[in-house]
């Protein structure tokens, strides 16, 4: 805080001091021309409003420097012994406080103002304006000087401050009526643009009727064409199938053959006939959902069913459907299958060899299950990829040639997902395949966690939670190898937690290195319910097994390295775990002779 002029106020003709010392600091100090009247005005109205009390006070002007933003302060302390009547900003008085009219109009004229009651006998009053930067200490000196001249001079002439007040009040004007100006060809120039803006808009809602009745009669047209061409599709679907079941008589090779093809162009023209009417269903806003409580694992053991006899490429490429947990939901099971479907058919189409590989990822606290198709086909460019959700759209290519179809199916199929709640999303490179990701909200029904069956009598029942597929494959045809067992599996922690809340484990086999939830976050968590924190626990990993390890894993059955895993070390630390001779206790929980205390908490992620 740096003092640049201090003043004792107690006439009228301190009023014109004041307002000049706070003009020429503020000019000194670089402040725009505007904020240097500002401040000098509210200046000259708190000392106004100080003499009209009859009260003396000491001002000064300070540089603070010890804000975030350096400000030039003008501080006002004022004696109230020396006034005829004060009031505190709590209890004001008519004579002098915080509502007093020239402080309300000095409060609106700077950024800074406070107004404090030190004691019974000191009022503080500050007004501050902020500067744009630093200021040095020759720079400082200068200004201390020149406000000492001023103050000790002749320059509190009233001529000369009316003077100076008249060409700041005509500048202040003048720019008024600048700004009055401008704002009047503004307001012309808003006028203008908002008249245009409602012109379009009449456009536009003209535009959008049209668009809306061309919808509807393309939707009309559609719907009313489809009907009319699956009739005869139908009759030529029926006659060529008597024809070829030789219900007339034997048919030659080359009739067969081309029989055979009549009825491939009939089944290609009824598909696009079914998509153009689902189509112009769905814009009709015509096409209801059906929801209905089924499961998950019955829903994909009948796309299996449908899709497995389709071959793609001379049998070279494989369909893969990976298992689902028996989870129920609650959705539209026939239209989640036709989306599937078209996703199926498409990848298998364009895959030339490799795999297409189905599967799904349910997460029931956030109410939804995301169904992925993945090929190792000849994939789709980025710049394409908007494209093939757009009707009639197909991208050129080598095998389009040969698999021609309406480009309806995938315009189709984002329309349904999006009318269920979902969306379908796309990830692929030009020969390296594509995935295309479906992601539905689902209701899960509190009926959604199915109870496992009960494990056969004398049975003890493993839970394997590893991310890594093969080592599962390795622990279950070791597990099974033994009819002592039964092995169920998770992908990681989280999912794990819920498997041991469901299906209730003998014994488990945990990973610690796993995505969504590690290993060790899965122990603290079984470790702190006593509902399963006695469940005996294998842990498998990686990591090199260290004395810290050993230590930081103190709590659970055994640990072992997966580098030195065999069918002997597993079935032997399985043993030590439920008993020698295996099997369940009469209250249907294995032998185990430890009980696991929660892991340290500082405990690293590993």
């Amino acid at each position: 805080m740096t003092v640049l002029s201090e003043i004792s106020v107690a006439t009228s003709r301190d009023i014109v001091l004041v307002r000049q010392q706070a003009k020429r600091a503020a000019v000194a100090l670089g402040l725009a021309s505007q904020d240097q009247t500002r401040l000098a005005t509210a200046v000259s109205e708190v000392v106004r409003e100080l003499l009209s009390a009859g009260c003396k006070a000491q001002m000064q002007l300070i540089l603070e420097e010890g804000r975030a933003a350096p400000l030039l302060l003008a501080r006002m302390t004022i004696e109230t012994d020396s006034c005829s009547g004060v009031g505190s900003e709590s209890k004001p008085s008519s004579m002098l406080s915080v509502t007093s009219e020239g402080l309300i109009a000095a409060r609106r004229l700077v950024e800074h103002f406070e107004f404090t009651l030190q004691s019974d006998k000191a009022i503080v009053i500050e007004l501050g304006k902020p500067i744009a930067a630093r200021v040095g200490i020759e720079t400082t000196a200068g200004i201390r000087k020149a406000l000492f001249e001023q103050a000790r001079g002749s320059s509190t002439d009233l001529n000369a401050a009316f003077s100076d007040q008249n060409r700041e009040l005509l500048a202040s004007l003048q720019e008024l009526q600048d700004k009055q100006q401008e704002l009047q060809r503004l307001n012309l120039e808003l006028q203008d643009t908002n008249r245009g803006v409602v012109a379009l808009y009449a456009e536009l809602e003209e535009k959008a009727e049209q668009l809306r009745a061309a919808s509807e009669a393309k939707s009309k047209f559609l719907t009313s064409v489809s009907h009319e061409f699956r009739t005869p599709l139908n009759s030529i679907l029926a006659l060529s199938r008597l024809l070829l079941d030789r219900v007339d008589g034997s048919l030659e090779a080359e009739q067969e053959k081309q029989v055979a093809f009549i009825r491939r162009s009939a089944e290609t023209l009824l598909e696009f006939v079914n998509d153009l009417l689902d189509l112009a269903k769905v814009e009709a806003g015509k096409v209801d959902l059906h929801p209905s409580e089924f499961l998950l694992s019955d829903f994909i053991r009948s796309l299996r069913g449908v899709l497995k006899p389709l071959k793609a490429a001379g049998g070279r490429v494989n369909l893969i459907f990976d298992d689902c947990e028996p989870v129920a939901v609650i959705g539209d099971e026939g239209k989640l299958g036709q989306i599937l479907r078209n996703l199926i058919s498409n990848a298998l189409k364009f895959t030339e060899r490799g795999e297409v590989r189905v599967s799904v990822q349910v997460d029931p606290e956030r109410g939804n299950a995301t169904f992925e198709v993945r090929d190792s086909g000849i994939g789709i460019a980025r710049e394409d990829q908007g494209r093939i959700f757009e009707e009639f759209e197909q991208i050129a290519g080598t095998l389009q040639q040969t698999n021609k179809g309406s480009g309806l199916g995938l315009a189709l199929s984002q329309r349904l997902a999006r009318l269920m709640g979902g969306e379908i999303s796309v990830t692929s490179a030009v020969g390296v395949g594509s995935t295309f990701r479906v992601s539905l909200p689902f209701v899960f029904p509190h009926a959604a966690k199915i109870p496992r069956a009960p494990a056969a009598k004398g049975q003890v029942r493993v839970l394997v939670v590893d991310d890594e597929e093969t080592f599962r494959y390795v622990v279950r045809q070791i597990v099974e190898s033994e009819a002592t067992f039964e092995l169920i599996e998770a992908q990681n922690g989280k999912e794990g937690l819920r498997r041991v809340e469901r299906d209730q484990p003998d014994v488990l086999i945990v990973d610690l290195q796993m995505p969504v939830m590690s290993g060790q976050e899965m122990l603290s968590a079984l470790a702190a319910d006593p509902q399963t924190r006695d469940i005996p626990v294998i842990v498998s990993t990686s990591l090199p097994i260290t004395a810290s390890l050993q230590e930081e894993l103190q709590g659970v059955s055994q640990l072992l390295s997966k580098t030195d895993l065999s069918k002997d070390t597993l079935l032997d630390a399985l043993r030590r775990c439920t008993g020698s001779a295996g099997g369940r206790t009469e209250n249907g929980r294995p032998p185990a002779n430890f009980r696991r205390e929660p892991m340290n908490g500082n405990a690293s992620r590993t």
